[in-house]
């Protein structure tokens, strides 16, 4: 399992990138396939900082966080704090700091 978690942090920007080319509105209506795409694109976002390319990785996570439902942070908190931590990051890093500022506000308030 390990070398298949090692192998997928390798290809996962392609993947979230085929994801990208390929969905539609009808494609991501099941709220569990809408999560699992949540948690492929909160991946990539991360390998994205972990590269400093912040400004991608604030696009993969924006998709992830619009990907989450509209009670996330009652249903699946542990996934919208991690993404909306590193959407603050990376807006912070790409110069938006008013965007960055708002998100954690919402991650505290």
């Amino acid at each position: 399992m390990a070398t298949r978690d090692k192998d997928l942090t390798e290809i996962i920007l392609f993947i979230v990138d085929q994801i990208n080319y390929g969905m539609s509105g009808s494609t991501a209506q099941s709220p569990e396939l809408r999560l699992e795409f949540a948690k492929l694109y909160e991946l990539a976002g991360k390998k994205a900082v972990d590269r400093s390319d912040f400004a991608t990785a604030r696009s993969y996570l924006s998709s992830a966080q619009s990907l989450l439902p509209t009670d996330r942070w009652k249903t699946q908190y542990s996934l919208s704090h991690s993404v909306s931590f590193l959407l603050a990051k990376t807006a912070y890093s790409c110069g938006d700091v008013l965007t960055a500022k708002g998100i954690l506000q919402e991650i505290v308030g």
